[in-house]
C-alpha cells in the first residue's frame, strides 16, 4: 500500500495540533505521566481523529507553507489547552494564598531534600484539581473540544484569525475569580482569625499572641480545608465547564464565526 504525501502531511498537521494541546492541558502535560505513554497516546489520538475526518488538503505546498501550516496547528493546540491550564493555575494560586495565610510561607521557600521550591499548599491544590478533573471526565471534555476544533478549524492552508485579546483576558479573569471562590471557604476564616489575633495582641500586648498564632492558624486552616472539600468539587466542576465554553469561543473567534 502506497501512502501519498498529502496523507502524510495531513496526518502531521493533525498530530501537531494534538501535541500542542497535550503540551499545555492538565493531566496530558503532567510530568508524572511516562513519556512513552504520552507518545503512544499522541499517535493513537492522531489516527483516531484523522480517521473521522475527510481529506482536507489537495496537495503538499512548498516548504515555507508547510512550516507555516504546522506552526498554525501547534498554536491552535496550545490555545485548546490554555483554557484548562488557566483553571489549574487558578487552583494552584489559591492554594498558595491559603498556604501563606496558614503560615506555611516560610516552609514553602525551600525543600531541603531537593533544594527546590516546595510550595506545599499550591502542590496540594494542584493535585486536588487534577484528581477531581479526571473524576469528572475533564480529560474527555478536552478531547471533545479537540475534535470540535477540527470542525471549526479544518486543516487548511489559509491563515486563521487572531484570537481577540479580550476573550483570552476574560477567560483568565474568570479562572482567577473561580480560584478565589475556591479558596474563600478556607481563606475567609483564616483572615478573620488573623484579624482577631491582631486585636487581642493590641489589647493584651504582654500575652505575645503572635508566638502561638502560627500553630492556631495552621490548625484552623487544616480543619477548614477538610470541611470545605465537598464544596471544592462543585467549584472545580464550574471551572471545567467555564474552560469548555471559553475554549470553544476562542476557537470560533479563530474561525471567524
Amino acid at each position: 500500500m502506497i501512502i501519498s504525501s498529502v496523507a502524510i502531511y495531513t496526518f502531521a498537521r493533525i498530530m501537531t495540533r494534538i501535541s500542542g494541546m497535550m503540551l499545555m492541558a492538565p493531566f496530558y502535560s503532567s510530568s508524572s505521566v511516562n513519556i512513552k505513554l504520552k507518545l503512544g497516546l499522541l499517535v493513537v489520538l492522531s489516527f483516531t481523529i484523522g480517521s473521522t475526518l475527510n481529506s482536507q488538503l489537495n496537495e503538499v505546498p512548498a516548504i515555507p507553507a508547510v512550516m507555516l501550516g504546522l506552526s498554525l496547528e501547534f498554536m491552535v493546540g496550545l490555545l485548546i489547552g490554555f483554557g484548562y491550564r488557566m483553571a489549574m493555575t487558578a487552583a494552584a494560586t489559591c492554594g498558595e494564598v491559603i498556604g501563606l495565610e496558614m503560615g506555611l510561607g516560610a516552609a514553602s521557600l525551600i525543600d531541603y531534600n531537593s533544594g527546590q521550591n516546595a510550595a506545599l499548599a499550591s502542590n496540594l491544590f494542584a493535585l486536588i484539581f487534577t484528581v477531581l478533573f479526571i473524576s469528572m471526565d475533564g480529560h474527555h471534555a478536552i478531547l471533545l473540544v479537540l475534535r470540535e476544533s477540527f470542525t471549526l478549524l479544518p486543516v487548511r492552508e489559509q491563515l486563521y484569525n487572531l484570537p481577540p485579546p479580550a476573550e483570552i483576558a476574560g477567560h483568565a479573569a474568570y479562572a482567577m475569580s473561580a480560584g478565589c471562590r475556591l479558596a474563600a471557604p478556607v481563606l475567609v476564616p483564616l483572615m478573620l482569625l488573623t484579624l482577631a489575633m491582631g486585636l487581642i495582641s493590641r489589647v493584651f500586648p504582654q500575652a505575645n499572641i503572635f508566638s502561638i498564632s502560627y500553630g492556631v492558624s495552621m490548625l484552623v486552616g487544616m480543619v477548614m480545608l477538610g470541611l470545605s472539600m465537598p464544596l471544592m468539587r462543585a467549584a472545580i466542576h464550574e471551572m471545567i465547564r467555564g474552560a469548555d465554553h471559553s475554549t470553544l469561543r476562542i476557537l470560533r473567534a479563530l474561525a471567524g464565526a
